[in-house]
């Protein structure tokens, strides 16, 4: 699985491309944690070049998401494609990421919450 990792300020922008299944979920988390260990709590995941997730995938975000509250930030996420969006939305994720409508909008979402 690729992953396109930068820094936007305060926050970081994970994009993983493809999907987001048991044989990617672990390299995904992985990246998530170390991005958090290295002390950036304010993660925007950009989903627009990902297809599919699975429970696994889920499970990672959810940890990701636990580990930056803990360190003081969240995670949110962008570009869901629709099928992924419902994903969500069946899973209530919904309420529990903040779910913005592009990186910037994440950016500033996670920015105010500092």
């Amino acid at each position: 699985m690729e992953m396109t990792v930068e820094k936007l300020g305060a926050v970081t922008r994970i994009a993983p491309k493809g999907n987001i299944d048991s044989s990617t979920a672990a390299q995904f988390g992985e990246q998530m944690k170390r991005v958090i260990a290295s002390g950036c709590s304010r993660l925007v995941v950009d989903m627009k070049d990902v297809s599919y997730i699975s429970s696994a995938g889920f499970r990672c975000l959810l940890i990701a998401e636990k580990e930056a509250q803990r360190a003081g930030g969240h995670v949110a996420l962008c570009g869901l494609a629709r099928e992924v969006h419902r994903l969500f939305e069946i899973g209530a994720f919904t309420d529990i990421f903040t779910i913005g409508t592009s990186v910037d909008d994440c950016v500033a979402r996670l920015t105010k919450t500092s």
